[in-house]
């Protein structure tokens, strides 16, 4: 496990190293976005999206519940059960039947009565495996940069990269790719965020300082540890004190983390 650790941060340390140069020239006003520039900031938006402390700690709960729900399935299964009582319990001497009845017992309620999780190292690998479901769904998304009016600046989150939706009145952050009123943002400088969405925007737009703290809201409800302002304001502190111990209203993407509770499956 350490040395895929080691591997996964000498990776993210080479995608950074692309992507730094593309984002220093974008906040400096050179905005060139072509195939080359867009993917690679979509590998290092992917890359940074999937090791967020709390993308990691929804994976680890998604998979933990797919595996409940899988152990639920199998079962069902006799022969399951039998390899099970053969692999796991040699010295049971009870009927196969009532071994059955018994498992089944003990998982009718099992979001009730435990939560199964996998630990964060675990579930890191596996949101790892969905950096090219994430860089897919970036690419297929119109590309253009937010620049603040006034006094207004961008927050940076412990999660740089935030998805976020509305709908029926509602807002849902932290997935909803496919979602046609998606929106996915990340600040690169105090002055400037890159935008994704499905709408066609124009590639540059100055916006209003309230359009600013929206997208700053988002910024810091997202955010688990911290957030780096360029400033010790008012707005910010209460921003931060607004969402600090106050549970998420984050819902996460069950098509793109689809192929994890199939890889538990399979």
């Amino acid at each position: 496990m350490h040395a895929r650790m080691d591997t996964l941060e000498s990776l993210f340390s080479k995608v950074e190293g692309f992507a730094c140069p593309i984002l220093n020239r974008w906040s400096q006003g050179e905005r060139e976005l072509n195939d080359n520039t867009k993917i690679t900031i979509a590998v290092y938006m992917a890359t940074l999206f999937c090791r967020v402390p709390v993308i990691i700690e929804a994976t680890g709960s998604i998979v933990g519940r797919a595996a409940a729900a899988y152990t639920k399935k199998r079962l069902n299964n006799i022969d399951d059960i039998k390899k099970f009582q053969e692999e796991e319990l040699p010295d049971y001497r009870g009927s196969i039947y009532d071994l059955q009845k018994e498992l089944q017992s003990i998982f009718a309620d099992v979001g009730k009565i435990f939560e199964v999780k996998i630990d964060d190292k675990s579930a890191l690998g596996h949101a790892v495996s969905q950096i090219n479901s994430f860089v897919y769904a970036f690419m297929n998304m119109n590309w253009s940069f937010r620049l603040a009016s006034g006094k207004a600046f961008f927050v940076l989150g412990d999660c740089p990269v935030v998805p976020c939706v509305k709908t029926g009145g509602k807002v849902y952050l932290g997935s909803g790719f496919g979602h046609p009123a998606v929106e996915v943002h990340m600040p690169i400088s105090p002055d400037v965020a890159i935008l994704l969405t499905h709408a066609k925007l124009p590639t540059t737009l100055r916006i209003s300082e309230k359009s600013v703290w929206e997208l700053n809201r988002r910024s810091i409800a997202m955010s688990q540890q911290c957030a780096i302002s360029p400033l010790r304001t008012d707005k910010v502190l209460a921003l931060v004190d607004q969402f600090r111990n106050r549970p998420r209203n984050t819902q996460f993407n069950e098509p793109v983390f689809g192929a994890i509770l199939k890889n538990i499956s399979d």
